[in-house]
């Protein structure tokens, strides 16, 4: 935890948190306060004493609470440090929170969306945005949540579940997060949105494009380039080095911590349109692939392939996107 004051950063971000009652926020900001001084314990831990755990309970048992009015306080504070910040990468990412108790009784029917599979736990999938300020790498805060859980399985063949809405597909989380900080913000001239591999959608890509946002995802898809017929990874594979960069590479779970050598190359290519995807005919934008060269398995090389919306003239340029990448982890 980098705050020794944690009742001023609780009084910071959620003491303005518009609950109906003033008592309700004083509240809040001194369970939130008490649980981060004790990040990691239950809330009865986190608490100094008894009444202050019946309090907390009583809190979180109280159905006037907006859940919503506690998340916008502090999203607020975030675009206020986003507002006043040169350049902040905004981090998405999902995580699962998942149960096997008596909670699964409030979190769907099912866990996962393949009709293959079963299991008896259940999971609060939760889609979060963190922003980073690009100059300092230090976390500015969280700036969007989103949470849903799965209803039922996914039915119907590829191509209808391909047709469905946007708006009713779990990949929509992606565009739902920045299109709402976006909205907030008003000018996110200054936000850079950094995603996995999971985000490679053409319809994201566009909607990235088509609203003049600033981005980073990565590659996944050997997709077919225009006006030609070529494929994006020999394309790459083509493009010359330009130079080296160093980064570690963490341990996780059996791999090992090791500091990994990077082969940079960076060009520019025209995605052509999926046959089933809606939307422009082509798309352009830059691509930084970073290919490990260390003396190591093939199958265990690191090898990024950024696109971005970002201008790209130098080996500098490649490693600034190389680096904002790298501070997902």
């Amino acid at each position: 935890m980098l705050v020794d004051n944690t009742e001023a950063w609780a009084s910071n971000i959620f003491g303005s948190a518009n609950l109906g009652d003033p008592r309700r926020t004083t509240r809040l900001v001194k369970l939130t306060s008490d649980l981060a001084s004790s990040i990691g314990d239950s809330v009865v831990k986190a608490c100094q004493d008894p009444a202050s755990s019946e309090g907390a309970y009583s809190f979180i048992r109280n159905d006037s609470i907006c859940v919503k009015e506690i998340s916008q306080a502090g999203f607020s504070h975030t675009d206020k440090k986003v507002k006043n910040t040169r350049l902040v990468l905004a981090v998405q990412d999902t995580t699962s929170l998942t149960y096997k108790h008596s909670v699964c009784r409030g979190l769907s029917e099912v866990s996962s969306a393949n009709l293959n599979k079963t299991s008896k736990a259940r999971s609060l999938f939760v889609h979060s945005t963190v922003m980073i300020d690009a100059d300092s790498e230090l976390t500015l805060g969280l700036a969007n949540q989103h949470y849903w859980t799965r209803e039922e399985k996914v039915k119907g063949t590829k191509n209808e579940q391909r047709e469905r809405p946007k708006t009713e597909k779990e990949s929509y989380k992606w565009e739902r997060n920045i299109s709402e900080i976006t909205n907030r913000l008003g000018d996110s001239n200054n936000v850079i949105d950094v995603c996995d591999r999971e985000a490679d959608m053409f319809e994201y890509l566009e909607y990235q494009i088509s609203n003049n946002n600033r981005m980073i995802v990565r590659a996944k898809e050997n997709r077919r380039l225009a006006k030609t017929n070529n494929k994006l990874f020999d394309e790459l594979d083509n493009a010359s080095i330009c130079g080296y960069k160093k980064i570690y590479i963490p341990q996780r779970g059996k791999r090992k911590a090791r500091h990994a050598k990077l082969a940079l190359s960076y060009t520019q290519v025209e995605l052509k349109k999926p046959s089933k995807s809606k939307g422009s005919d082509s798309l352009k934008l830059n691509i930084v692939q970073c290919q490990e060269v260390s003396d190591i398995g093939e199958e265990e090389k690191l090898c990024w392939k950024l696109y971005t919306t970002e201008d790209i003239s130098s080996v500098e340029d490649a490693e600034k996107i190389v680096r904002y990448y790298e501070l997902r982890w």
